[in-house]
């Protein structure tokens, strides 16, 4: 895994792993970037992890992980590290409204959605230091809170993603506060 930089900035890389999802030909979008189109390219072509790029931003004693892939839709991982804890969430987008945190809410659908995690481990391959430019290399395994998503037939359904994360940084000063 590689790290690019650009002037003082870096750009790290995140991959991740989308878990078995079950009936994910039910919900497939061909017309979006969307969880399941990434779910289906990863079966298809037979890749353990879709390859992405992640910003690592450090605060005095926290270190904000953002990264996912998208286009017309997408997959957004935001993470907060601070001391021994790890905290998340996942924010899903795609170009139709088939998004709700409820089964009830066929009426209110959305186009994006943010899911906080349910479970998160993270384990790093090094202790870290916390502090600028230092290189941090870790995994991450998060399932996040249920949701509800449209099918292809219009019925509402439950989905229960879950995700492995492999990622490489350095750690950049923070230029923002949005996690």
């Amino acid at each position: 895994m590689e790290i690019k930089q650009y002037g003082s900035h870096s750009i790290g890389q995140l991959n991740f792993n989308i878990r078995d999802i079950k009936n994910v030909n039910e919900f497939y979008n061909d017309k979006s970037s969307d969880l399941f189109s990434f779910l289906k390219t990863q079966r298809g072509l037979n890749m353990k992890f879709i390859k992405s790029v992640c910003n690592c931003n450090l605060s005095n004693d926290t270190i904000k992980i953002i990264g996912g892939q998208g286009y017309t839709g997408g997959v957004g991982f935001f993470l907060k590290i601070y001391k021994d804890s790890i905290s998340g969430k996942v924010s899903l987008s795609t170009t139709k409204k088939v998004y709700s945190k409820s089964k009830e809410e066929k009426k209110d659908l959305f186009d994006n959605i943010n899911l906080l995690t349910d479970e998160i481990k993270l384990t790093i391959t090094k202790p870290i230091e916390y502090k600028l430019n230092e290189t941090i290399k870790g995994k991450i395994y998060l399932k996040t809170e249920p949701f509800y998503q449209k099918n292809i037939k219009g019925e509402i359904k439950k989905v229960v993603p879950s995700f492995d994360i492999i990622f490489t940084c350095k750690l950049n000063k923070i230029t923002y506060n949005n996690i």
